[in-house]
């Protein structure tokens, strides 16, 4: 993956956390891979509860860092969404046109 590649996955990732409501939203600050992760979502979307999502974030930025040799910023803000399926989908890029 390339560092461009990687922007936007990383920007992609930016656009997949939801913002702060007053009813079932969570707000996470996350250590890992050596940046600090701002971790939203609203806690009604997921039963499971946000230890498995806080996990995902962890292990994905841990693969992210082993790969370059460090995680390329200090500091990433998340909207992770509940969409119908099971997993993690891929996410979509902002809407940024390329030209």
């Amino acid at each position: 993956m390339t560092r461009i590649g990687l922007a936007a996955a990383c920007t992609a990732l930016v656009v997949a956390v939801a913002g702060t409501s007053a009813c079932a939203a969570s707000v996470t600050d996350v250590r890992a891979a050596g940046a600090t992760f701002h971790v939203d979502f609203d806690r009604s979307d997921f039963s499971v509860g946000p230890q498995p999502l806080i996990a995902w974030v962890q292990r994905s930025a841990a693969i992210v860092a082993a790969y370059y040799g460090r995680f390329p910023t200090d500091a990433v803000t998340l909207r992770i969404v509940a969409v119908p399926g099971e997993g993690v989908s891929r996410p979509a890029a902002p809407s940024a046109t390329h030209s």
